[in-house]
């Protein structure tokens, strides 16, 4: 039986037959989510994670973002220019994500959308593909915030909102600026020129 097992993924299923419990038994014990006065004692429990140990247990990631209502993806919203090229500064923007994303355990998609059409965007909506949306170059009577809002999908807007209510993350140019000048300062430059 433990071949047939190691050829396709363990499941809480063959755990539970190996110790002799229920799967949601096994279920609880992974989890760490006992009932009080009515768990398996302490060696059936340790029974438990050295069985799923031994076989390779992992847990099946989308099953348990299913169970609790969530993906985990956080979905990048691209603009593209009018050859399809994205902008340059999307790099930036896509490194700085994946990277503070990865630290909360979250992961990045990215959603190519033409400005013109909203239809690839309320099909992304309406499948529940990422638990928030992050919006990039709004424009001016950008269409993208309110579809949003009524489809109910939780969106952030990167840079300016165009509606006092909205999310909107920002840069703060100005602390950067002088953050440029003390670092050119810092490495011995006095002719620092300033251009708006």
């Amino acid at each position: 039986m433990e071949e047939s097992i190691r050829r396709r993924s363990v499941r809480l299923e063959d755990i539970a037959q190996q110790v002799g419990v229920s799967r949601s038994e096994v279920s609880r014990v992974l989890n760490g989510r006992q009932r009080a006065g009515r768990a398996v004692g302490q060696a059936k429990q340790l029974h438990i994670q050295q069985v799923a140990r031994e076989l390779g247990y992992q847990p099946n990631k989308a099953a348990q973002n299913l169970a609790r209502g969530r993906t985990d993806l956080v979905g990048l919203v691209l603009q593209p220019l009018g050859d399809q090229a994205l902008s340059p500064h999307y790099h930036e923007i896509i490194g700085g994500l994946m990277g503070a994303l990865a630290q909360q355990g979250l992961h990045l998609l990215l959603h190519q959308c033409p400005y013109e059409t909203a239809d690839s965007l309320m099909s992304l909506a309406r499948a529940h593909t990422c638990d928030v949306l992050i919006l990039t170059d709004i424009r001016k009577n950008d269409p993208r915030p309110a579809l949003l809002h009524e489809l109910g999908q939780p969106f952030v807007i990167r840079g300016s909102a165009p509606e006092p209510e909205q999310l909107a993350i920002g840069m703060d140019n100005q602390a950067v600026g002088r953050l440029a000048i003390e670092t050119l300062a810092g490495y011995g430059h006095r002719k620092i020129l300033s251009c708006k």
